[in-house]
C-alpha cells in the first residue's frame, strides 16, 4: 500500500495501526504536484486572481446561468461589484482563455435606462458582439442584449403564466410571453414601449409567427386594446415590468369588459409583504374574488419579485 502525504504525522495513526495488524506493509512517499493554469477550473483561476478581501466572481454554465453570471450564445454576461472594477478587463480575459467557446464578456453596469429599464453594458474582453439568438421553450428569440431586457433567470416562470392563459399581453418585451402564447395558437396582442425591443419583436415573430405587436406607451396600449378584437376580448393582460406595472393598473378603470379579463402584475416588494394589499392600493380598488400571489425570485436580501394574479372586479 502507498500513502502519498508530505508529512507523515498527518496521518491517522489508528489507521496506521490497522493496517499493521493485519500484516500490510506501509510506505510513505513524499510527492510534489505542479497544478497549472489548463488543470484550474474557472472558478478556481478567478480565485486566484482576485485578492482574498474581495468577494468572489461566481462561475456559470454554458446554456443558463449560475450565480452573477449568464452566457448567451458566444457571450458572457457578468454583475461585477465595484470592488471588481480594477480587475474586471483581467476577469473578462480569463473567462474567454478558460471557455474557449466565448468570443465576448460583457459586464452589466449600475446604470439603467429609466424608460426602457434596460442595463447599459460595457465590453471587458474580446470582441464587441451583442447580438444575441436564445431558444426558449421551442421558441428562438434574436436581440441586441445592450438595447432590451432579456433575464434567462425567468424561464420557468414564462413558461409557467404561458401554461395558464390564452390571449393577451402587456409590457412583452422581446416576446417571452407573447410568442410561446402565440405558438400555443392563442391570440396575442404585444406591446413594449422601448423601439428596439418592439423591432426585435418582430423579427421574432417572423422566426415564430402568431404575434400582432405594438410600440405604444403602455397608458395608450391599454384604452385601446379593447378595439383589437371584434367578436371576443382579452382573456388575460400581462403586465411584466415589476418597477412600474402596478402604476398602469388604474388605466383598466377607464374600460368596460362584457366578461373581466384576469391581470397578472408583476411587482417589486419587501418579502412576506402583502403583495395584494399593494396592488390594490395602485389599482384604487379592492380585488375581490380569487387572488394568486406567487413569488418569482428574491432580487435583493428584503426584496423579492411577485406575479399577482386577479380577475378585474366586476364593479368597473
Amino acid at each position: 500500500m502507498h500513502y502519498n502525504n508530505k508529512d507523515e504525522k498527518e496521518f491517522p495513526e489508528s489507521v496506521l495501526e490497522q493496517l499493521r495488524k493485519n500484516d500490510i506493509e506501509c510506505n510513505f512517499i513524499k510527492s510534489e504536484v505542479v497544478i497549472k493554469f489548463d488543470n484550474l477550473t474557472n472558478d478556481q483561476a478567478l480565485d486566484m486572481l482576485l485578492p482574498s478581501d474581495i468577494a468572489r466572481v461566481k462561475s456559470f454554465e454554458r446554456i443558463g446561468h449560475i450565480g452573477n453570471v449568464i452566457l448567451t450564445s458566444k457571450r458572457a454576461h457578468l454583475n461585477l461589484l465595484p470592488e471588481h472594477d480594477l480587475y474586471k478587463k483581467e476577469i473578462g480575459r480569463l473567462i474567454i482563455e478558460k471557455n474557449p467557446g466565448i468570443r465576448t464578456v460583457v459586464n452589466k453596469m449600475d446604470k439603467i435606462d429609466t424608460t426602457f429599464r434596460f442595463f447599459a453594458m460595457e465590453l471587458i474582453a474580446g470582441e464587441y458582439d451583442m447580438l444575441a439568438k436564445v431558444k426558449e421553450e421551442n421558441c428562438i428569440f434574436e436581440f441586441d442584449f445592450s438595447k432590451v431586457y432579456w433575464n434567462s433567470r425567468l424561464q420557468h416562470e414564462h413558461k409557467r403564466l404561458v401554461d395558464t392563459f390564452k390571449p393577451g399581453d402587456l409590457f412583452a418585451g422581446v416576446g417571452p410571453f407573447a410568442i410561446p402564447a402565440g405558438k400555443k395558437e392563442c391570440i396575442v396582442y404585444a406591446n413594449d414601449l422601448n423601439p428596439e425591443s418592439f423591432k426585435y419583436l418582430q423579427r421574432n415573430i417572423k422566426l415564430n409567427k402568431f404575434v400582432h405587436c405594438f410600440n405604444m406607451d403602455a397608458k395608450e396600449f391599454i384604452a385601446e386594446s379593447t378595439g383589437y378584437l371584434t367578436n371576443s376580448e382579452f382573456d388575460h393582460y400581462i403586465m411584466n415590468l415589476p418597477a412600474s406595472a402596478t402604476s398602469f393598473l388604474k388605466e383598466f378603470n377607464k374600460l368596460t369588459f362584457a366578461k373581466p379579463p384576469t391581470i397578472h402584475c408583476y411587482l417589486f416588494a419587501p418579502k412576506n409583504s402583502q403583495d395584494k394589499e399593494i396592488v390594490e392600493e395602485s389599482y384604487g380598488k379592492e380585488i375581490t374574488g380569487e387572488v394568486s400571489v406567487h413569488q418569482v425570485r428574491s432580487v435583493a436580501p428584503n426584496k423579492d419579485m411577485f406575479c399577482c394574479s386577479f380577475r378585474m372586479p366586476k364593479s368597473v
